[in-house]
């Protein structure tokens, strides 16, 4: 009976087809030469683990986006949008809670209208 050596055994590749980062022969894929892992795939490959590591990537892509000014500013414009409704809407209002306080509301919500259009 022979004697089976097992670093002489054929291992299963990972079946991706992958690209080299050489400029020569950028275009021609050949199989990962790692060992497959699970289904097929090794570790890097793996659906599962690329999945997982796409959304890493884009949580970290995200989280860069929201502090970037050009998102803040955005975010801003929407706050004064909202705020110059809601001002439009006491403004306009016909709400009578007494005659003072509604003639205050309307005097502060038209004076901050005019100092947000002029801004």
């Amino acid at each position: 009976m022979p004697i089976i050596d097992p670093h002489n055994m054929k291992k299963e590749k990972c079946k991706e087809k992958v690209y080299p980062n050489e400029r020569w022969g950028s275009f021609h894929p050949h199989r990962c030469k790692n060992n497959a892992w699970k289904d097929g795939y090794c570790k890097q490959h793996h659906p599962d683990t690329a999945k997982e590591r796409e959304q890493k990537s884009e949580a970290r892509w995200e989280a860069k986006r929201k502090r970037s000014p050009e998102y803040k500013l955005k975010q801003a414009g929407k706050e004064i949008e909202r705020l110059k409704k809601a001002l439009g809407a006491i403004a306009n209002s016909e709400e009578v809670l007494s005659s003072d306080k509604a003639s205050w509301y309307r005097q502060i919500a038209t004076s901050a209208l005019k100092e947000a259009e002029t801004k």
